[in-house]
């Protein structure tokens, strides 16, 4: 994975139910994001339904957070990600909430910023 040389910063965790389209649009409708105006980021703990690598080093995968049962996977793209997890691993994710577009269907994905099978070291904004 990819480790961190200082704490990430992160504005908490998201309950599971937060997970949906509807904030993720939200939030990007509140761009643009930059020095001084960072965009939302979140820390939390998932376990891997699947993975796989998608063009040279991206890392596509379907998550579930821990504390929710029951909840379809969440999609979720790491870049230039040297981790190859398996299923049923556990991760340590910061992540931005995102909007993908793909043949003009919009569905929430999770913007993988830092991963790793330990816990990483995290600041609160």
């Amino acid at each position: 994975g990819r480790l961190p040389k200082r704490n990430y910063r992160v504005d908490g965790e998201l309950a599971p139910w937060l997970f949906d389209l509807k904030l993720a649009r939200t939030l990007e409708s509140l761009l643009p994001w930059g020095q001084g105006c960072e965009a939302p980021g979140f820390a939390g703990e998932f376990e891997v339904a699947s993975a796989r690598v998608v063009g040279k080093s991206h890392l596509q995968l379907a998550l579930l957070p821990l504390d929710d049962t029951g909840r379809a996977p969440l999609d979720a793209i790491a870049f230039n990600c040297a981790l190859r997890p398996a299923r049923g691993d556990r991760l340590h994710l910061v992540y931005s909430l995102g909007v993908n577009r793909f043949r003009n269907r919009e569905s929430l994905q999770l913007r993988v910023q830092a991963i790793a099978h330990e816990a990483l070291p995290l600041e609160a904004r």
